[in-house]
């Protein structure tokens, strides 16, 4: 086994290390932005639904218009906000961890 791995070239072991890194990296970034976002954010964790805001530092494209409307319904949206109703809690966790998400607000009704 060990012969086996002294033959594979050392530049393919550093490259596959180094996308290990970054995608660690990633993942170790995206949850403390969620941390982050979700320290001023309190939601009813034992509610089956909620309705948020979702403010964005641009305006949202398709891409992130799918993802939005799959975890809630889409009201509408007006400068950079988009407003969602019926988001279940862990959703709402899951939307936090984009990078393109820059905070989360409560509607209370």
């Amino acid at each position: 086994m060990l012969r086996r791995l002294a033959k594979i070239p050392r530049s393919i072991i550093l490259t596959s290390a180094a996308i290990l890194l970054i995608f660690l990296a990633y993942e170790i970034w995206t949850r403390s932005l969620a941390g982050q976002i979700m320290a001023d954010f309190r939601p009813d964790w034992d509610a089956e639904s909620q309705d948020i805001v979702i403010v964005m530092p641009f305006e949202p494209e398709q891409f992130h218009m799918l993802k939005l409307q799959a975890a809630g319904r889409f009201i509408s949206y007006e400068n950079k906000e988009v407003t969602l109703f019926d988001v279940h809690p862990d959703d709402i966790r899951r939307l936090a961890r984009n990078y393109w998400v820059s905070d989360i607000r409560l509607i209370t009704r």
